[in-house]
């Protein structure tokens, strides 16, 4: 009877500690992500809930999730262990804020080209020397010294400088995105020239070492002479080497943010044939900057400013101002729209914008409505706040009527037409500002 009674005591008391033990459920993502908690409903085929110990609820499509596994938990253990994680509500756990990367100095030698656009356009060698310092672990502030040398049998050597910016966008792999801005400026020795510019070139970030960088970095540049009042577009490839110490973390994987204030740039190329000359080729090209408002993952609207010049065509192919120029800078209104949510989506976009062509022999101005529908590819990258896109369709415009002879009484307004092809190479950017605005609107 004594052995019966011990036994059961054995039994209760292993029973007690099992009950004793606490698990939870550990979720594995295909972006590296690692989310600790409890698996509150699970759906085959659909999404997974995931509430972690500060009381956060995580969504997850079932598509990204790798594998489920229960985890024996010890001690006091706080169960959200990454922040790159999609939520419901655009919350994100705070426990790797911890883990940043690198700030400090960095040193960064680098070679490039530029290639000019235009009919009498040469490509130049760059060979720069450059240095700043991470001001935290997005953002970056610095300059240099760069030597311009024309490809040419007799090559006008330009010394010059830039400072620059560069914003990071980090990820938990050892490739990321950044985008690096700058203002340069050069002299030419020989011909007395003095030149600034902007550039904007978006790119690749990957880690060869622990202290070695390497940028790959492609995009355009507006130039301007002020003694001579003229201006010029480039397109500028770079190659960076970027040393610094050793980082003190892994890179920091950022929340996502499913709607927000969103912000983007890029480079908008168009090509049209001129009906009046079937030899003519009118290319244009240039940056564009846009601020607007991501109400889900899949929609944003927002206002678009693309400096690129346009040219308008009169109905008859003999009519003395047969054609007028927009030299202004149009801002558009601007929607896209992905058609999932998946890394990579099909994209569409449409833009409605003004313009005011006019001026030359005309000597009269018009307002011109434009329209571009597009279609491309959209890529989300890291935890879903950024996305890269290429895009092309046409653009359109159509003047309201224009009196092309105002001198002569009898002549009739035109109607002046534009049809081109357009490309455009974008990145957003959605932050966490704004991200509650539009909550009880039913588009989120």
């Amino acid at each position: 009877m004594k052995r019966i009674v011990l036994i059961i005591c054995a039994l209760i008391v292993c029973s007690a500690a099992a009950i004793a033990q606490q698990y939870r459920d550990v979720v594995y993502l295909k972006n590296g992500s690692i989310i600790k908690g409890d698996v509150i409903e699970q759906v085959t085929g659909g999404n997974i809930k995931i509430k972690t110990a500060d009381g956060s609820l995580f969504v997850y499509p079932s598509s990204e999730v790798v594998k489920i596994v229960k985890e024996e938990v010890k001690g006091n253990v706080n169960t959200s262990s990454n922040s790159s994680s999609r939520s419901s509500g655009g919350k994100a756990a705070s426990a790797v804020e911890n883990l940043e990367q690198f700030r400090g100095g960095r040193f960064m030698p680098g070679l490039g080209i530029g290639v000019a656009l235009g009919d009498y356009s040469y490509a130049a060698g760059i060979i720069e020397l450059g240095g700043g310092k991470d001001i935290n672990d997005q953002v970056f502030l610095g300059g240099g010294a760069q030597l311009l040398i024309p490809f040419m049998e007799e090559p006008a050597v330009s010394l010059g400088g830039f400072f620059e910016n560069r914003v990071y966008f980090p990820s938990a792999s050892n490739i990321s995105f950044q985008i690096r801005d700058r203002l340069n400026f050069s002299y030419n020795f020989d011909y007395e020239v003095f030149n600034i510019g902007l550039t904007v070139m978006p790119g690749l970030m990957m880690t060869l070492s622990p202290k070695c960088d390497l940028l790959l970095n492609a995009g355009y540049q507006l130039g301007i002479n002020p003694s001579q009042g003229g201006a010029g577009h480039s397109l500028v490839f770079q190659t960076t080497f970027d040393f610094h110490k050793t980082t003190s973390g892994p890179a920091r994987v950022r929340p996502y943010h499913s709607s927000g204030i969103e912000i983007g740039l890029g480079l908008c190329m168009a090509i049209a044939s001129d009906p009046g000359d079937k030899d003519d080729i009118d290319g244009a090209q240039g940056p564009c900057l846009s601020i607007g408002y991501r109400f889900n993952p899949q929609l944003s609207v927002g206002l678009e400013l693309a400096p690129i010049d346009r040219r308008f065509h009169a109905k008859s192919d003999h009519d003395y101002y047969h054609e007028i120029y927009c030299e202004a800078t149009p801002v558009s209104l601007t929607a896209r729209y992905r058609f999932s949510d998946k890394s990579f989506s099909p994209v569409g976009t449409a833009t409605f914008g003004l313009a005011f062509p006019g001026g030359g022999m005309a000597g009269k101005s018009a307002m011109a409505f434009l329209f571009s529908p597009k279609f491309g590819i959209s890529w989300r990258l890291g935890a879903g706040n950024g996305h890269l896109e290429l895009c092309g369709g046409p653009g359109a415009g159509l003047t309201t009527p224009f009196n092309s002879y105002p001198e002569n009484k009898n002549s009739k307004a035109q109607i002046y037409s534009m049809l081109r092809t357009e490309f455009t190479v974008r990145y957003y950017h959605t932050l966490k500002w704004g991200s509650n605005w539009f909550s009880n609107s039913g588009l989120k």
